[in-house]
């Protein structure tokens, strides 16, 4: 359930809603390469977007209490990268 609300949160934070739907209305079905347009075009509006500091903390939380033995800070990512958006794409990023 978190993911939904993380997901409006990056959409309302960075207003991504009507750009989004500008993209997906321009997609036609009898023409595949623009769906993917649309899509590429999309995903690149999310990683140019920025990740509340309350998400980024509540991920951080999160790992710790999955019980690593390990800090997000001893598996050599910083901030920055813990807070974009690629870095909630791929949860394997955290892991070694």
């Amino acid at each position: 359930m978190w993911h939904k609300l993380m997901y409006r949160r990056l959409v309302e934070t960075n207003d991504l809603q009507t750009r989004i739907l500008e993209l997906a209305r321009a997609a036609r079905a009898d023409a595949p390469t623009s769906i993917e347009d649309a899509s590429r075009a999309i995903g690149q509006l999310f990683d140019q977007g920025e990740i509340p500091a309350s998400f980024a903390d509540a991920i951080r939380d999160a790992y710790i209490k999955l019980g690593r033995q390990r800090t997000i800070s001893q598996l050599s990512i910083d901030d920055s990268q813990l807070a974009s958006p690629p870095a909630l794409r791929h949860p394997t990023t955290f892991a070694r």
